[in-house]
């Protein structure tokens, strides 16, 4: 049986995680309305120059969780060619690494190989599942959280597979550091969004 979540008791999952918090991302593109105008931007071919602000509690939480000891790990399904919304999520993934996330890339065709799941989902402490069903249009649909012990089980062994078949962080942009690059780069003297309201501010 899955229990539908609200805003509130999705977050508090992840405050309340005594050991680890790991998360499966499957999807080639996300939709997601907080991240729209960095993304948009991005896609562009312009680079905000800092992290939003609404993100700061996030960070801190995720760092005060870091600091009890507390695992947060992703695994992300890449696509070949990269869809511009990975390059995006390969980019805005800096900030995740200086919180210490350890987060690591699979290609599809290996996922398709090792039979992973196509479905998007976080499990914490090998207790708790959250199934994340979107839309067609690449919206999230509601937070499922599920304790069925073999549910749980079974995705978190999933888990395990993607994560021994990924390949961490740096190590995947070493390989090809134009991976974190917009689709669409601008020439160095045209500024970014933030560059421009930052020069307005100062105007």
């Amino acid at each position: 049986m899955a229990v539908q979540l609200n805003e509130q008791e999705y977050y508090k999952l992840f405050r309340t995680a005594r050991k680890s918090v790991r998360r499966m991302e499957s999807r080639g593109n996300y939709d997601a309305e907080h991240e729209r105008v960095e993304r948009e931007a991005f896609l562009a071919g312009e680079r905000p120059y800092e992290r939003p602000v609404r993100f700061s509690t996030w960070d801190q939480a995720v760092r005060a969780q870091r600091a009890r000891g507390v695992t947060f790990e992703k695994v992300r399904v890449m696509d070949d060619p990269l869809t511009p919304n990975n390059r995006f999520r390969i980019w805005s993934n800096s900030q995740a690494t200086r919180n210490d996330e350890d987060i690591r890339y699979v290609t599809r065709s290996r996922a398709i190989e090792l039979d992973l799941p196509d479905h998007d989902f976080w499990v914490f402490d090998s207790e708790q599942l959250l199934l994340m069903p979107y839309t067609g249009d690449d919206r999230l649909m509601q937070t499922l959280l599920v304790t069925d012990p073999a549910l749980v089980a079974l995705h978190d062994g999933w888990l395990d597979l993607a994560w021994a078949n990924a390949t961490p962080y740096k190590d995947y942009l070493a390989e090809d550091p134009t991976r974190a690059e917009p689709p669409i780069r601008l020439p160095r003297d045209v500024p970014t969004v933030g560059q421009s309201e930052q020069h307005e501010r100062s105007a």
